[in-house]
């Protein structure tokens, strides 16, 4: 078997200066439960060459930066987006941006929308909930409605819970399997209010392997069908319709699943770095360059050919 030598990665996160001095003010060292790892441009360029990657489309992880200071939230936001779209200017080719927003501030996150596409930014990055609103909430119609107008690209990622029970695995990090429940959550109930449906020209893509939604799809369809308002969504079908990384080990469970819940050109490689390491990396593209559920094909698509079309990033 030949391995493939390119490699997009469309889901990496950066620490730009203004967010990592946010957390540093606050002595969050360990968000979520997980050691806030190093990252400056040369670890970045580093961990791309020893993976082969190409292309890094980078965003903001968890924690997302609002502490209850919207004038704060908003002044971190637009200095990370400036440093972001700097980098991805001055290393053409190798890097994009999916731009943070100041949720829930609305009206903020509008015009940083709109400076931050008109800047050059490949999409937006947006959490599973923002102070406690979560994706799907009424509040974030006009910041989804601005969104399908531009055609974008929102990529989402978990955070804790809004609401964490206590006494039940919390000496562990959230990302074991509150991310997990996080992401269904969050998405699910964009679905049950429609938000899917209503903003057709949006595209969503979704982290680690679709969380729990591939192996809902039926459970979702029945109750969602039952209960939602009309139009019902046709669960199967939007499910279909998302783009999907494959950050974290997903290989083999998550992976049959996932192509039986779309096909291969809906889905995308993904590493998490640099909370996913060279190491935890290293063996998720063992991972998929050896297992017998893809073909060469199939490979080629999910490594850089889907994220070329998705990106519009010129082919070559």
């Amino acid at each position: 078997m030949v391995a493939c030598r390119e490699r997009i990665d469309v889901h990496a996160h950066y620490l730009p200066t203004p967010y990592k001095r946010m957390l540093d003010t606050r002595g969050i060292s360990k968000p979520d439960g997980t050691p806030l790892p190093s990252w400056d441009l040369p670890l970045q360029l580093e961990f791309m060459e020893k993976l082969e990657i190409s292309f890094a489309a980078l965003s903001i992880s968890t924690p997302h930066p609002h502490f209850g200071d919207p004038g704060e939230t908003i002044e971190v936001v637009r200095a990370s987006n400036e440093e972001g779209l700097d980098l991805v200017k001055k290393h053409p080719g190798r890097f994009g941006l999916f731009a943070t927003l100041p949720l829930p501030e609305i009206e903020a996150s509008l015009d940083e929308i709109k400076f931050a596409l008109r800047g050059g930014a490949i999409g937006v990055a947006m959490p599973t909930h923002a102070q406690g609103i979560y994706l799907g909430d009424e509040a974030l119609e006009p910041v989804f409605a601005l969104l399908n107008e531009h055609k974008a690209i929102i990529c989402y990622h978990p955070t804790t819970p809004a609401a964490v029970p206590t006494g039940v695995l919390t000496a562990l990090p959230s990302a074991m399997l509150e991310f997990f429940f996080d992401t269904t959550r969050a998405i699910s109930n964009m679905i049950y209010n429609g938000v899917v449906t209503r903003y057709p020209d949006i595209k969503h893509l979704i982290p680690h392997g679709g969380a729990l939604l591939p192996i809902m799809s039926r459970r979702l369809g029945s109750f969602l069908g039952r209960f939602s308002a009309e139009p019902k969504p046709d669960v199967p079908q939007i499910l279909r319709s998302f783009y999907y990384d494959l950050a974290g080990f997903v290989v083999p469970d998550q992976l049959d699943v996932l192509l039986r819940t779309t096909d291969e050109s809906h889905l995308l490689y993904g590493t998490d770095s640099p909370y996913g390491t060279i190491e935890s990396c290293g063996i998720l593209r063992k991972e998929l360059e050896d297992t017998d559920i893809l073909t060469e094909t199939q490979r080629e698509h999910i490594y850089y050919k889907n994220a070329k079309g998705l990106l519009s990033l010129k082919q070559g």
